[in-house]
């Protein structure tokens, strides 16, 4: 497991975008305090594309070759973004409120 953290400022969009392009999965950290960021769904739906983008060029690949090695229990295992919420346990935190907006 490698971690990557991405810039959050709009101007390394460039930069976000080969990060994400370097890994095989994404964690996604949503402050339930502080709400969805802008930033953050920018990085959500960039991370949501590229997986859309390489699950599609591997069912392309599986349909012209016929087999899937990355088959496990009947399970396509491709990119995926999983989003986390942090910080539920002080007072001020909305969780249901942030889960909702994600």
């Amino acid at each position: 497991l490698n971690m990557v953290d991405t810039p959050g400022h709009a101007d390394f969009g460039m930069e976000v975008s080969k990060s994400l392009d370097s890994v095989e999965g994404a964690v996604l950290l949503f402050d339930a305090a502080q709400g969805v960021q802008a930033q953050t769904l920018s990085v959500y739906d960039k991370a949501r594309t590229i997986g859309r983008q390489r699950n599609e060029w591997k069912r392309g690949l599986v349909e012209k070759v016929g087999t899937n090695p990355d088959k496990a229990d009947g399970e396509e295992m491709g990119f995926r973004v999983l989003p986390v919420l942090t910080k539920i346990d002080i007072p001020s935190a909305r969780p249901l409120e942030v889960a909702l907006a994600v």
